[in-house]
């Protein structure tokens, strides 16, 4: 009796992730892991691009008329010496949502601009940082 009780538990459960899966993928929000593989990887959302440097070394950049900047930077020293870390992206209603597992970076969809780009603690939900057209080209965030 107690094995077939387990084991209608499992099956219950089992349908129900199904039954969730299947929902999100009716309605659009679709889950992307990115694996860093010892190179840092980025997402380009419109004219922005969020390049994961680390899980909490995080680049924002607005494409130039001759495209996204690539070479060493005097605003990104030694960028060629991060190794990336894994992260996940999903779409959250207007926003493409990069989540490095401590920081959650929220850009607009077909952004052509970094307004209303803003970043959140992953795991505390804290507000940390928001575009607001003042930025120079260096800047960290706050602790935590």
């Amino acid at each position: 009796m107690g094995k077939t009780r387990g084991f209608g538990k499992w099956l219950l459960v089992l349908a129900l992730t199904f039954s969730l899966i299947a929902a999100l993928v009716s309605i659009g929000c679709s889950i992307e892991t990115v694996r860093a593989e010892g190179t840092p990887r980025s997402v380009t959302e419109g004219n922005v691009r969020v390049t994961v440097l680390d899980s909490d070394v995080i680049r924002l950049e607005l494409k130039a008329n001759d495209g996204f900047t690539d070479a060493e930077t005097l605003q990104m020293a030694g960028k060629s010496e991060y190794k990336g870390a894994d992260f996940t992206v999903v779409t959250e209603g207007n926003f493409c949502v990069i989540n490095t597992g401590k920081y959650k970076v929220y850009v607009r969809k077909n952004a052509t601009d970094l307004k209303g780009s803003y970043i959140k603690d992953s795991k505390t939900r804290k507000h940390m940082w928001s575009y607001s057209g003042k930025e120079s080209n260096s800047g960290e965030l706050p602790t935590p």
